[in-house]
């Protein structure tokens, strides 16, 4: 998702996704694992994965 087109979301959607993400550190925050935070938030392991790295190395800006 990493276009310059904004991974062809609309503004609505990329708004969305980020307060998926913000969830997703606060889950991460509580000990949630990632296939938890993955079926609860509807979202890829993979993505609930790189999110939690990126939030263990303290940027939750950069979870994508």
């Amino acid at each position: 998702m990493r276009y310059p087109d904004g991974g062809g979301l609309t503004v609505k959607q990329r708004a969305q996704r980020e307060r998926v993400r913000f969830e997703a550190a606060e889950m991460f925050e509580q000990g949630v694992a990632p296939p938890q935070v993955a079926q609860r938030l509807w979202v890829s392991r993979k993505s609930a994965y790189a999110w939690r790295e990126c939030w263990r190395a303290g940027d939750i800006l950069l979870i994508r």
